[in-house]
């Protein structure tokens, strides 16, 4: 009985075994495993990606010219395409477009946290499968003067005002609160670039060393673990302290009054590997100061992101790295909206696994899903006038 045999299974340590194609857990259907596995061994983005089922935005031409609803969640696997598809089809289409994103993972959209943080009560749309899509649908279908005809296309849920302490059920409380705009990103949104030194820390001034850069070793044997983030079913998704977790030293930017972050979000990192293939990650992250409830502070994830070495340049054809070169890789987590508070930091993560939520590069060059051996690869970050690796930070002129 397949059923009772799954109901015995812990469903997370599946993803941290080796899966070959009759060696994994979904050879029991043929069917599964042949889906599984065909996504996972297709990693050039090629017509069959490019299906309307899949790939949407290769499809916007021809994508009836109607009113849409956008919603997503900072902490929602799917954040990137739903502010793609509201920003490309506002441009590109005459009806209606709005879009609405809270503190939520892909669902949770009537609580009020996500993972072990607290956003405070109106973080939550209560009525959010009845009547806040009634109004959309009495407004759009039936034109209804409802409210929701005068709506501001952009509504966002601005994270991090809270007062940090440790809620009754144990949270943290970030807090929040919402903001209408006109246009996304943001009316009069600075794009700031903020660069990764020698000592550490992240500033707006590009560094001046004429050689400077740091080495860490990845391991795939030993990804850094997933916790939280936008991560899809059976993870722990939405917002968790980071500070147990493996990573390369951080950049941080030092002890500053309160900035507020809204928009798009991109890390552009100079980097030279050891082997001809690898990933590189970065995650941003909200650093609490030690309290009184959190005696050790709280790194708070914000967003995150990665890309593959061998398709730095475009997704359609791999190109393998040649070792020790340096190449430019950029990486784009999903847009956010906080307020970084005076006392905090600002802080940029970089590693080259996020596992299980991202699948484990074995460095070879090999095909994916078909490798037979994983290696360790030395990555050198650079962080200097010539190879200047940065942060883009959206800063927002936003206030509560």
């Amino acid at each position: 009985d397949v059923r009772a045999l799954l109901t015995k299974e812990k469903v997370e340590d599946w993803y941290g075994a080796t899966w070959r194609r009759g060696l994994n857990p979904l050879s029991v259907s043929s069917q599964y495993e042949g889906w599984f596995f065909d996504f996972w061994e297709r990693a050039d983005y090629d017509a069959f990606w490019k299906d309307p089922m899949m790939a949407w935005d290769e499809h916007y031409p021809a994508t009836s010219d109607v009113p849409m609803l956008h919603v997503g969640g900072w902490y929602d696997i799917f954040l990137a395409g739903t502010f793609k598809n509201f920003s490309e089809l506002r441009r590109q289409k005459r009806a209606p477009q709005r879009i609405v994103v809270g503190p939520w993972t892909h669902s949770g959209n009537n609580r009020a946290y996500a993972g072990d943080v607290a956003f405070g009560d109106s973080a939550a749309i209560p009525d959010f499968l009845t009547d806040f899509h009634m109004k959309w649908f009495d407004f759009a279908l039936k034109g209804e003067a409802n409210g929701v005809d005068k709506a501001a296309p952009v509504r966002l849920f601005v994270m991090g005002t809270g007062d940090g302490r440790k809620d009754k059920n144990g949270r943290l409380v970030h807090g929040g609160f919402w903001h209408d705009a006109s246009t996304w990103p943001l009316p009069n949104t600075r794009f700031e670039p903020w660069y990764f030194h020698a000592d550490g820390t992240l500033s707006p001034q590009r560094p001046a060393d004429a050689a400077s850069s740091s080495t860490y070793t990845f391991d795939p044997r030993h990804p850094v673990p997933t916790i939280g983030g936008g991560s899809s079913a059976r993870l722990k998704d939405g917002a968790y302290d980071q500070r147990e977790h493996p990573r390369f030293p951080p950049s941080a930017a030092p002890w500053r009054p309160h900035m507020t972050v809204v928009g798009p979000i991109k890390v552009v990192v100079h980097a030279s590997a050891s082997t001809v293939d690898t990933d590189l990650t970065a995650k941003l992250v909200d650093v609490y100061p030690s309290s009184v409830d959190w005696p050790g502070g709280f790194d708070l994830n914000l967003t995150d992101a990665i890309v593959r070495a061998r398709y730095r340049a475009t997704r359609e054809k791999a190109e393998l790295l040649t070792p020790g070169r340096v190449y430019e890789f950029t990486i784009e987590p999903f847009p956010t909206a906080n307020v970084f508070k005076k006392g905090h930091r600002i802080r940029v993560d970089i590693s080259s696994s996020n596992f299980p939520r991202f699948d484990v590069n074995p460095n070879t060059g090999e095909p994916i899903g078909k490798h037979q051996r994983m290696v360790t690869s030395d990555i050198t970050v650079h962080h200097s006038a010539a190879y200047p690796s940065h942060i883009v930070l959206p800063l927002a002129p936003v206030r509560r």
